[in-house]
């Protein structure tokens, strides 16, 4: 609704050389209590969610990496401290029922996801399941190809532009910053000879492209440095299992609120639906 009252709003402005680049507004904060869920659930449950960044679901335990970065958003937030770059998850084998990670792994290259992954089989129980969620880069490179109004949310946010003015960002831009984010703060010349090289890949290539040099580093985790999509995130999961050793499990390309988990089929844990992939894996 807000959208369309803004088109309007920018066709009047527009004869008189003006625009509305942005609007704000806010959802509703998401509130849940443990009484409100639904019943059979084991408190007694070992539940992780890793990479938590200030996000909190009821009966779990955090894990997260402690961060000048993430200051604010971990002032009050309690987390058992955890570096998935450099860490084992700090649990015996077979003891967990759940893991969540969401938005987690993009900001990581691929060898430390690897190891990551096999840290997650090696605690879950049987019949656990791990939960991955992060941005599913063939489905943007997909919507980034042509003209159309996928990307409109991400426009309007001026901080993401590096100085420049979001009515000139284009889809490429937008694919590019979710994939490699320090690309856009790179000079013109430079920046524009990237854009150009990619025009002529298919999705693998520019993905690989965007993202071949690009490192983790502590002091600003939130950057986006990996792409992945169902296919990788399945092949690494297979690698995973194979490396120790386990036959039996299942691996199912899901959908928001979709879980084959019932505490993480729970809305609360649909966190940006529109740009990402679901994929749960189940130790069987």
């Amino acid at each position: 609704m807000l959208h369309v009252a803004k088109k309007i709003i920018n066709f009047i402005l527009s004869k008189f050389g003006f625009r509305i680049v942005s609007i704000k507004y806010k959802f509703p904060q998401r509130k849940f209590k443990k009484e409100n869920f639904a019943l059979g659930y084991n408190e007694n449950d070992l539940n992780l969610n890793i990479g938590s960044g200030g996000e909190n679901y009821p009966f779990f335990i955090n894990l997260d990496l402690p961060s000048a970065y993430y200051k604010r958003r971990q002032k009050n937030h309690k987390f058992v401290p955890f570096d998935l770059t450099k860490d084992k998850i700090p649990y015996d084998d077979n003891t967990v029922s759940n893991i969540f990670c969401s938005h987690v792994i993009e900001h990581c290259e691929d060898r430390h996801v690897k190891n990551f992954l096999v840290e997650c089989i090696r605690v879950l129980k049987k019949n656990g399941v791990l939960r991955i969620s992060c941005p599913d880069a063939k489905f943007l490179y997909d919507v980034s190809s042509f003209e159309n109004e996928y990307w409109h949310r991400i426009k309007n946010y001026k901080t993401t532009w590096c100085g420049r003015d979001p009515i000139s960002v284009s889809n490429q831009d937008c694919f590019i910053y979710s994939l490699s984010t320090d690309k856009l703060s790179l000079d013109q010349k430079t920046y524009e000879t990237i854009c150009s090289d990619i025009k002529g890949m298919d999705y693998s290539d520019s993905a690989k492209f965007l993202t071949k040099d690009d490192k983790f580093i502590s002091d600003n985790p939130g950057r986006h440095i990996n792409y992945f999509d169902f296919e990788k995130i399945q092949n690494m999961l297979k690698n995973a299992f194979s490396q120790l050793n386990i036959q039996n499990y299942k691996i199912i390309n899901s959908k928001p609120r979709g879980s084959i988990s019932q505490l993480m089929s729970e809305d609360c844990f649909g966190e940006k639906q529109h740009m990402s992939i679901f994929v749960d894996c189940v130790k069987l």
